[in-house]
């Protein structure tokens, strides 16, 4: 099995600007990292199916098992980000949920 983190720069996420989301992949219950042959997203708000984007993310060199990606979101909010693991003629699909932080302004 596989194991999957999703961190985001900035954190938390704002709808203003480009999001980085750092996807790390390991086996589960080990530290080995899990290199793949593709890394596909599509992201959407919560309360709607469609999606507002997507891409493929990119293997970050010197970073065993770590893959990235810019996005931006639309608005402050609850998103869903979906990606699609491929590897040896093989997928599977996880799903996590991204928080949105309204954009600060100056006083």
């Amino acid at each position: 099995m596989v194991t999957m983190q999703l961190t985001t720069a900035p954190y938390p996420p704002l709808p203003t600007g480009i999001v980085r989301l750092y996807f790390e992949l390991r086996l589960t219950g080990s530290s080995k990292f899990l290199e793949l042959e593709r890394l596909s997203y599509r992201y959407g708000r919560e309360d709607t199916d469609s999606p507002d984007g997507c891409g493929e993310a990119s293997l970050i060199p010197d970073r065993r098992g770590t893959y990235q990606a810019g996005i931006t979101f639309g608005a402050a909010g609850r998103w869903w980000v979906r990606t699609t693991l491929e590897r040896n003629r093989q997928q599977a699909e996880m799903e996590f949920t991204v928080v949105v932080e309204p954009a600060q302004r100056d006083p």
